[in-house]
This record gives C-alpha cells, structure tokens and sequence, in this order.
C-alpha cells in the first residue's frame, strides 16, 4: 500500500518544486487607453502668502480620479504641485524615472513641473488629488 502512495506523492512533490522554481513569467498587460475624467469636489482661487509675506494668487483644485485596471498613463494630466491619496486600489507610479508601488491611504507629493507616470495592474484606483497652482 506505501508503494503505492508513495509512486504517486513523490512525482507530485517533484513536479511542485520544479513549478516554483522557474520564474513566473511577467504577465503584466495594458489595455487601449480610455479617457481619463476627473469628478472635481472643490476648485478655487486664494491668496497665499509666499516667502517674505507677499501675496499670491493660487488656484486650490481637488479632484477623484478613477483610472480603470490595465492602464498605463505616460503623463498624469495634473498641473502644479499636487498632494495625492490613493483611496482604492493600488498603482505603480515612475517619478524621475524612480518606480514607486503603491497601495490603498499611501499619499505623496509631487512638485510643481514634474511629469508622473501611472500604471495599473488587476485593481482599479481612485486617486484623491489635491493640487495648487498659479492661475
């Protein structure tokens, strides 16, 4: 009876562990673009006081985007210097050619004139923008 069990537990456990030996291939793929459309929760302008105390315009803009899964977007169409939330999801974002994975509540910055690129995997996101920039 063991000879039987065992011609049949020790092929699998040879099979198991050749399977994990051997890269997962990389199966990541994007889907045709869609156009990205923001709902816009509060947009105004204010006046700050810039350094020395000497006011400046701004425009303080929030916004929610949701971005489908699959999608790779070489420029994030936000302007100025933007504060952002992932509230669902998770992405990979390429800052100055640094790739960033991020996850549901991280939150970053990025500086006024820099360009961001996301890519989503198998989630869709929703991204909580908050950006502030001269009129």
């Amino acid at each position: 009876m063991w000879h039987y069990v065992r011609a049949l537990v020790v092929p699998a456990v040879l099979i198991a562990t050749s399977a994990e030996a051997q890269p997962a291939p990389d199966t990541r793929r994007f889907d045709e673009a869609v156009e990205l459309k923001p709902a816009t929760s509060f947009g105004e302008q204010t006046t700050l006081r810039g350094t020395g105390g000497t006011p400046k315009r701004v425009t303080l803009t929030i916004r929610n985007w949701i971005i489908q899964n699959r999608q790779r977007i070489p420029v994030f169409p936000e302007q100025g210097l933007l504060v952002i939330q992932i509230r669902a999801g998770s992405l990979t974002t390429i800052i100055n050619g640094q790739r960033q994975d991020r996850g549901p509540d991280d939150f970053w910055t990025v500086p006024s004139g820099t360009t961001m690129a996301i890519e989503t995997g198998e989630d869709s996101v929703i991204l909580q923008v908050v950006s502030l920039r001269e009129p």
